[in-house]
This record gives C-alpha cells, structure tokens and sequence, in this order.
C-alpha cells in the first residue's frame, strides 16, 4: 500500500484526502490496513471569497469625483485575488472647485485734492472687510419623502374622510329638498 498526503483545495484547484492505495488492485482505502475503501478522493475547490475590503493602488478601480465616491475591488479572503467584477465604495466625493478669483481692481489716482488717497484692493482698510473664503459646500443626500410603511392606515382614513363628506353632503341635499 502506498500512501497519499492529502492536498487541501484552493480556491481554484482541487484537492484530495489523505488515502492508501494498493499496489495490486490500485483500489483507494481511507486506512493504511485496506479495511474502509474510498472511491472519490477529491475535496472540490472552494472557489473565490471576494468579501475582503483592501484600499491600495492594486485594488482601485476609480478615483472619487465631485459626484461618486472612490472604488475599489474586492479582493479574495482566503488566497488574496483581486476580483474584476465585485467593487465597493470607499471614502467621500470630492469638493466641488471653487471659482477662480477675479483680478482685484486697481488703485485710482484722486482727480482732486479734496478725493481720499487711493487705496489699495489687496490691503484692508477701515471701511473695507477682507474677503473670507469659504470652503465649498459638499454634496448632501436628499431624504426621501413620505412614509409607505402605514398605507394601509393612510388608504382607511381616506374612506373614512370620503363617507363623512358623503353623509354631509347627503344630509344637505335632504334639508334642501324638504325645504
């Protein structure tokens, strides 16, 4: 009888079980005596298992913009593959750009001796306020709106609204008829 190690199953490859095999007959025992024989050996690949979140540059798949979060693929967590059809999303979108300053003004020459100095746009002075710059708003989810899970609440009260206005409108009509 010769002996067999057995082979663990990758994600891609088949393995096998340990097992004796007899030199004679070229049956397969699952003992070293030959007593417990085993036709199938193999233990099946287990296949990828594309759960693992890695952020590196192997894993990106694109970059964040203005409008979309980064993302990256899934790798496998058992043997480490990165998949190419399995993403997540990772991080926030990006600020949007903000607008370019304009030139500032130049300063003027007085046309009198009675105009104030001219002053310079880039200097703040008594009457002036230094510009604040502000960092761009970011994009935000809007909610959504109305509440399906009590429709069936909402669809009973609107009967019940519907044949009170109906019984008014009933309760009129007799009024005006027998005057």
């Amino acid at each position: 009888m010769s002996h067999h190690e057995a082979k663990a199953a990758t994600c891609t490859e088949d393995g096998t079980k340990e097992y004796w095999e007899c030199s004679v007959c070229g049956k397969k025992f699952a003992d070293a005596e030959g007593k417990t024989e085993i036709t199938d050996v193999t233990v099946k690949a287990t296949g990828h298992d594309f759960t693992k979140e890695v952020i590196s540059a192997a894993t990106k798949r694109s970059d964040a913009t203005t409008t979309e979060r980064a993302t990256y693929w899934y790798t496998c967590a058992n043997c480490g593959e990165v998949s190419t059809e399995k993403f997540f999303y990772y991080g926030d979108v990006l600020p949007t750009e903000p607008t370019k300053p304009t030139e500032p003004e130049k300063p003027t020459e007085p046309t009198k001796p009675s105009d104030p100095k001219p002053t310079d746009p880039e200097k703040p002075t008594e009457t002036t306020k230094p510009t604040e710059t502000t960092e761009p708003a970011k994009p935000t989810v809007t909610p959504g709106t109305g509440d399906p899970a009590n429709m069936a609440l909402m669809a009973s009260m609107a009967a019940v609204a519907l044949a009170g206005a109906m019984a008014m409108a009933f309760v009129l009509l007799k009024k005006r008829k027998n005057g």
